[in-house]
């Protein structure tokens, strides 16, 4: 029987096995010669302060100093990544400062995608740069951090031949590191990544087929949304069409720690999973995973307001959660139930992250980014929802209401979401509200410290975000 009630549940951290077997291991066939190192002008940034130790609690943290920093692809023209290290410190890095050809300086879609990880388990953050951009080719930069933080002058550059990739990333971190990247026709690319986090060989394509599932029909999107939680990869299909409804959606789970390889589709039509799926519901718009858990955002769904109207593109957001190999819970999240208010398109659901809202308590953060705040259309909002049994409760966060003294039209919060983790108190939220600069509204990106109460920072602010780029965050690790 299909749940649709708010219950809370306890994290668990059991791994995730599923039904049908991987016809071949991810990341692990043959491929071609790995692709070289390209070596970049720039420099690294100065952090001052005596030599910090590796392998901090604090995420994402390239400097080993432990507090964690912020990264933050700025949609402009041309694409930049700034990095503000917690120490004070500043890094703008443009695709000139990380590829040789200085023809591709100009890339309007460098940072369009990040992945904050540590890939060679040195202790560092390290970082990936997505630029799925066509004007140069998709390309996927790998820059490691040391002591001085990001290093500049060694990058691995990862071309990507297929059209359409690098706009989500993600790193299956067990058995080994696997490196995954959203691939064009329908499939994700894969890279083993050896001790020293670097690739060994090139990529693996995976699609439904491999996986040993159905083909889909053209337009899944699969692998546009990406995220991974110790051997699980999580790969949303948003476009997917099912029993006859298109883009209803579906996502993917694949769990490289089983052998072989295991893999399983659930949709809105799988048994126990609540809702319908319907036209345009686009289940798997966004995903987030954490130990047994996996979130899933809805954000098409219709759903009904307090007064029984049914509301189209409302959204809501789908909880999985497995023990022993088997969907054990499925329980949906919708405005009304985390007491707040459902209007039509409001989309929740379209942004996710995991996070940690209290102590000893896992949740997520979802955007509404569609969301009008009064009169003023697409101002947007986030939730912070508490998923564990922990001491803290649902809030939402808008401007007018725990942001920005008053809210305005189009500024678009939640267009992204993150979390920076520096303590075991709750997170520090990042939030992006992307503005629209040909209505005259620039981008912002925010910081909130636990416990929510006071102003939040404001990071980067009057961000000329180009209509057809976002503001791009790294998810945060679950």
């Amino acid at each position: 029987m299909k749940r649709t009630a708010m219950t809370g549940f306890a994290e668990r951290h059991r791994g995730l096995g599923v039904a049908v077997v991987l016809a071949v291991a991810l990341g692990g066939c043959a491929a071609p010669p790995a692709p070289g190192s390209a070596v970049a002008t720039g420099s690294s940034p100065v952090a001052p302060g005596p030599a910090p130790s590796a392998r901090t609690d604090a995420s994402p943290d390239f400097d080993g100093d432990g507090g964690a920093d912020l990264a933050v692809g700025t949609g402009t023209d041309p694409g930049r990544v700034s990095i503000r290290y917690a120490n004070g410190a500043t890094l703008d890095v443009g695709r000139g400062d990380v590829d040789s050809d200085p023809a591709h300086a100009a890339s309007a879609d460098f940072g369009q995608a990040l992945l904050a990880r540590d890939l060679n388990g040195d202790g560092f953050t390290d970082l990936v740069v997505s630029d799925p951009g066509a004007e140069f080719g998709t390309t996927l930069f790998l820059l490691y951090g040391g002591p001085k933080g990001l290093d500049l002058a060694d990058p691995v550059t990862i071309p990507v031949d297929a059209a359409g990739s690098g706009r989500a990333l993600a790193l299956v971190e067990s058995p080994s590191p696997v490196l995954v990247a959203a691939g064009g026709g329908g499939s994700v690319l894969t890279w083993r990544l050896g001790t020293d986090g670097r690739p060994i060989g090139g990529p693996t394509s995976v699609s439904p087929e491999s996986l040993g599932l159905a083909a889909p029909a053209a337009g899944s999107r699969f692998g546009s949304s990406l995220a991974s939680s110790g051997s699980l990869l999580v790969i949303g299909a948003p476009g997917e069409t099912v029993n006859g409804a298109r883009q209803a959606g579906a996502v993917y789970l694949v769990d490289v720690g089983t052998n072989p390889v295991q893999a399983q589709r659930i949709t809105e039509a799988t048994r126990g999973v609540p809702g319908d799926a319907r036209t345009g519901n686009r289940f798997g718009a966004a995903v987030a995973a954490s130990g047994a858990l996996v979130v899933v955002g809805v954000p098409g769904e219709s759903r009904k307001d307090a007064r029984g109207r049914s509301r189209a593109g409302a959204g809501m957001l789908v909880v999985l959660e497995f023990s022993a190999g088997s969907l054990s819970s499925a329980t949906a999240y919708d405005q009304l139930g985390l007491r707040g208010r459902i209007s039509a398109g409001d989309g929740f659901g379209s942004t996710l992250a995991m996070v940690r809202p209290c102590r000893d308590t896992v949740g997520v953060i979802a955007g509404a980014w569609a969301e009008a705040v009064g009169a003023d259309e697409q101002a947007g909002s986030v939730w912070l929802i508490p998923l564990g049994e922990g001491g803290c409760d649902p809030v939402q966060l808008r401007d007018g209401h725990g942001l920005a003294a008053k809210a305005g039209p189009n500024t678009v919060v939640g267009s992204a979401v993150s979390a920076l983790r520096a303590g075991s108190d709750g997170d520090t939220l990042v939030i992006a509200a992307q503005g629209n600069s040909e209505e005259g509204v620039p981008g912002r990106v925010l910081t909130l410290d636990y416990p929510y109460t006071d102003p939040p920072a404001v990071v980067f602010t009057d961000l000329a975000v180009k209509e057809e780029r976002t503001i791009a965050l790294s998810p945060p690790e679950g």
